[in-house]
């Protein structure tokens, strides 16, 4: 590949956990417990952030070395769309159990150079939780993740691309060596895309160079790393 048509792309990861909690219910909360209760059935007591979640995942994709900075090359080297974008994935999870929620992610594209503009791309609806728990002397293995599809109807680029289904995963797998700050982590994300119509194309890829009917069909993705532990909530990554 040549230098002009290189990329640049970083990612965000990032959760949120609701912890709202009406002001009625604030108010209504004793400072010392009330008579027949222990302080450790009320710290027991569910609230909002148990049932709820919000997480999210932001792609920036970029020219690379040796590009004009308003153009974002493709896999053919061509200009692909209007510039800078960011990419977020924006999760919404109802939990029904401690290792089982329903999500529905919300697809939005932002566009940053030249004309700035705000794409809905689309909604994914799925369910999620924790795949596979090994334990094994020296070492832990924990496989999460979300098995999902996007709504057929919802979203531009799907829309143009006439998609029915596209059933997938989105995963991570943690091997994490007992005792060890170490561990190593990789992406997971398998999916089929099944379509309507086999040569319809959205805009921004026949933009891009594509021909009609160059869209994914199936894809393996895989992106490890090496993680180490600076602290339990702060990490370092490389890979």
């Amino acid at each position: 590949m040549s230098i002009s048509s290189t990329r640049f792309r970083w990612m965000t990861v990032g959760a949120l956990a609701c912890l709202m909690v009406p002001a009625a219910a604030l108010s209504a909360t004793p400072s010392t417990p009330a008579a027949g209760s222990s302080t450790s059935e009320i710290a027991k007591k569910p609230g909002i952030s148990d049932y709820l979640g919000l997480n999210y995942f932001t792609f920036f994709d970029g020219p690379g070395l040796g590009t004009e900075f308003t153009k974002s090359p493709s896999a053919l080297g061509r200009p692909s769309d209007d510039g800078w974008s960011l990419w977020t994935n924006l999760s919404v999870k109802g939990k029904i159990s401690s290792n089982l929620g329903v999500d529905l992610q919300l697809r939005l594209q932002q566009i940053l150079t030249n004309d700035l503009q705000f794409r809905y791309q689309g909604a994914r609806l799925g369910t999620s939780g924790t795949l596979l728990r090994l334990e094994r002397p020296g070492y832990k293995l924990v496989w999460s993740g979300a098995l999902n599809s996007d709504i057929p109807g919802a979203g531009q680029m799907n829309t143009e691309r006439k998609l029915i289904v596209n059933p997938g995963l989105f995963s991570n797998v943690v091997v994490r060596p007992n005792g060890s700050r170490f561990s190593l982590f990789a992406l997971v994300a398998p999916r089929v895309w099944f379509y309507s119509d086999a040569d319809a194309m959205d805009r921004q890829s026949l933009q891009a160079g594509f021909a009609a009917g160059q869209k994914p069909q199936a894809a393996i993705s895989m992106q490890p790393s090496i993680n180490y532990d600076l602290s339990e909530k702060t990490v370092v990554r490389t890979g």
